[in-house]
Order: structure tokens, then C-alpha cells, then sequence
């Protein structure tokens, strides 16, 4: 009945957008709430039209929590990954994959400010503060944007071999991109948005390349900065 009576709310819940921000503020400090956080990122409804920052913000809570390393929930000779078992709820990678795409259809900078916290931490966890002598330097409009570990620019493909919401993360990036350049948007402001982000490394690379070489001619220009770097 509790589930039932869940998945009923959230899926009317921009009716009462209060009783959803009440709801997702609710999970502060809870304990023993792990599965059925995870089971409203799996089943978001219409939480991201009703709370998007108050969803952005559960997300953050739900993943990775205050960003330090929590707990193995297994033992074993496999390596730490950053979000362990959570992340093996979230198969196959895929732009739909938890509320990434909803955020940034419905309020696109709670979105990016998601996926940038969600691929940060993602980096920071297999690379910490050590300094990346192979960093890859891109000029925009003369103004050098270094992106740091060339090794995680697959991260948006399934071969990437990144963590699963993380290539979700950035499917859903590309995926809103592709959609804001049909519908109009200039090439060049949408990569900005795409690469404001150095923290995210070389993953961010990757995902403008790709919109740049699919919308044909028109994109020549704007592509000019990522085809001019070695």
C-alpha cells in the first residue's frame, strides 16, 4: 500500500508542487531510507516539474551524500567505485536512467547542476587532487579551458567504462543538447553550457564533439575550437 500509494503522488504531485517539496525534504536525516529513495529516483513521476531544485538537492543526498567515501557494502578483490551498489540499479546507462533528463527539460540549471555534481564527484573519486600533466586545452573565443584526464572521454558511451549514472548523466546531457540545437538554439551557446564545467574533465569533451558533427554544416564555426585542438 505504501508504494502504491507513493507512485500515486509522485505521478500527480505538480498538482500540489508544496506537498512534493514537503516530501522530498522529508528524507533529511532519515535513516534506513536507502531503498525507497532509490526506488523515487528510479520512479521520479512529475517531481521535476513540481520541486526540481528540492529533487536536484534528494538526488545529490541520495547518491553521494556530503561527498566523502561511504562504507563498502561488500567485501571482496574488486576495486571501490564511487556510488558501489547504487550504481548497479540504474542498468543499462541510458538517457531516461534517473531524473538527469527531466531536470534539464523542466529546469535546466538545477539539471547541469546535477550532472556536474554527479560527474565531479565522479572524477574526484579515481583521481583526487593529483595534477594531470596531460590535460587536454581548448581556446573559446581566445580563452583557454583546461580539461583535465584525457582518460575519461569515453565517460558518455557504454564503452566508456564509466559508472552507470554517470554515462546516464551524460546521455541525458547530450540527449537535452541535441533537442535545445533542433529546436533553434545556437551551437555555440549550447557546447558553452556543455564545457562550463572543467571539473567534469574530459567526459564534458566528448558530448559537444558529438552535437558539433551531427547538426551538418550549420555547425562548422562553432566546432572550429574543439577540431583546431590536437
Amino acid at each position: 500500500m505504501e508504494a502504491e500509494l507513493r507512485t500515486a503522488f509522485l505521478y500527480f504531485c505538480h498538482r500540489t508542487p508544496y506537498l512534493a517539496v514537503q516530501y522530498l525534504e522529508s528524507f533529511t536525516g532519515r535513516q534506513r531510507a536507502d531503498e525507497t529513495r532509490i526506488g523515487i529516483l528510479q520512479s521520479r513521476g512529475t517531481l521535476a516539474q513540481a520541486a526540481p531544485k528540492q529533487l536536484a538537492d534528494f538526488t545529490i543526498d541520495a547518491l553521494i551524500g556530503n561527498g566523502e567515501r561511504r562504507p563498502r557494502r561488500r567485501s571482496g578483490p574488486l576495486p571501490e567505485k564511487p556510488f558501489e551498489y547504487t550504481d548497479l540499479k540504474f542498468l543499462p546507462a541510458s538517457p531516461s536512467q534517473g531524473p538527469f533528463l527531466d531536470l534539464l527539460l523542466h529546469c535546466p540549471e538545477e539539471g547541469l547542476r546535477l550532472i556536474r555534481r554527479i560527474v565531479s564527484y565522479a572524477v574526484e573519486f579515481y583521481r583526487g587532487d593529483k595534477k594531470d600533466d596531460h590535460a587536454t586545452v581548448v581556446y573559446f573565443n581566445e580563452d583557454e579551458v583546461v580539461f583535465p584526464w584525457p582518460e575519461f572521454y569515453y565517460w558518455s558511451r557504454d564503452t566508456g567504462n564509466a559508472p552507470y549514472l554517470v554515462t546516464s548523466a551524460l546521455m541525458a546531457l547530450e540527449a537535452w543538447a541535441h533537442k535545445r540545437v533542433e529546436e533553434g538554439d545556437p551551437v555555440d551557446a549550447v557546447v558553452a553550457q556543455i564545457v562550463g564545467a572543467p571539473a567534469m574533465s574530459s567526459a564534458a569533451l566528448l558530448v559537444a564533439v558529438d552535437v558539433d558533427l551531427y547538426h551538418g554544416s550549420h555547425t562548422i564555426e562553432p566546432a572550429i575550437p574543439l577540431v583546431a585542438c590536437p
